[in-house]
């Protein structure tokens, strides 16, 4: 009996030890019970579990600068001054009583402004003191002398330089039949007769504005005793529409025709 009960106190105190040893708890089997319990496990230390570190968000992208377009600054007021337009040069006067001046339409005032100008190409008159283009053609005779017409036979009309003739067919009353002329040339009318051919600009004065040629404008102008018919050839520039302002062929009032221009004569 005291046997047993030293080996229970032996064995109660070390598993008493065993149960310090391990620091846990364990359920006691009651006094009697045969098997040893098992080992309490050990409890969980206590403490959060530290969280994540926060994904960092990304950057915001740059946006993209606007390209503004600059303004066109005005003109600076050190800026040099530009150089002026040259002015045109204004025809140089001629004849006693003054020649119109060469960049206008008008030629002339009165017959003493004009020139009879004559080679191997053409008959024509001229204002005093133009440049005359060279004729490449030879001839033994020259164009005026092979029509008969002197050097005296120029005169001013319609403010144009123009051989003293008139291509007036509806004046002619000789029974002739009048010969073939060349290409943009019309009869002139000599002695009431068939004369030389001519230019139309040449003549003047002619029978209609459809003697007028390509190139040409037709002036009518009023006389006493009706109308008188040229044909004038205008400045380069010098377009339908404003005739009346750059033929310069009328020397009064101007109103634009179809045809032409009719200059009104105010005191006829």
């Amino acid at each position: 009996m005291t046997s047993a009960r030293a080996m229970f106190r032996t064995y109660f105190a070390s598993s008493l030890l065993v149960v310090v040893a391990c620091g846990g708890t364990r359920t006691v089997a009651p006094a009697g019970g045969g098997g040893s319990g098992r080992a309490g496990t050990a409890g969980s230390v206590g403490g959060g579990v530290a969280g994540g570190a926060g994904t960092s968000g990304l950057a915001g992208t740059t946006g993209v600068a606007g390209t503004g377009v600059a303004g066109a600054g005005g003109a600076g007021g050190g800026a040099g001054a530009g150089t002026s337009g040259a002015g045109g040069t204004s025809g140089a006067a001629g004849g006693s009583s003054g020649a119109a001046g060469a960049g206008s339409g008008a030629e002339c005032r009165t017959a003493a402004d004009c020139m009879l100008v004559s080679d191997c190409c053409a008959c024509r008159a001229e204002p005093k003191g133009a440049q005359v283009a060279s004729c490449p053609a030879t001839c033994a005779v020259d164009a005026c002398a092979a029509d008969e017409i002197q050097a005296h036979e120029v005169t001013c009309a319609f403010d144009r330089c123009v051989v003293a003739r008139s291509c007036d067919t509806t004046r002619v009353t000789c029974p002739a039949d009048p010969a073939e002329c060349p290409p943009g040339t019309i009869h002139s009318v000599r002695d009431a007769c068939w004369g030389p051919c001519l230019p139309p600009t040449e003549c003047n004065r002619v029978a209609a504005c459809s003697s007028c040629g390509a190139g040409s404008v037709c002036v009518r102008q009023q006389v006493t005793a009706g109308h008188t018919t040229g044909c004038v050839t205008p400045a380069p520039d010098c377009r339908a529409g404003n005739y009346c302002g750059c033929l310069e062929a009328c020397p009064g009032a101007c109103v634009e025709a179809d045809a032409g221009v009719e200059c009104i004569c105010a005191g006829c």
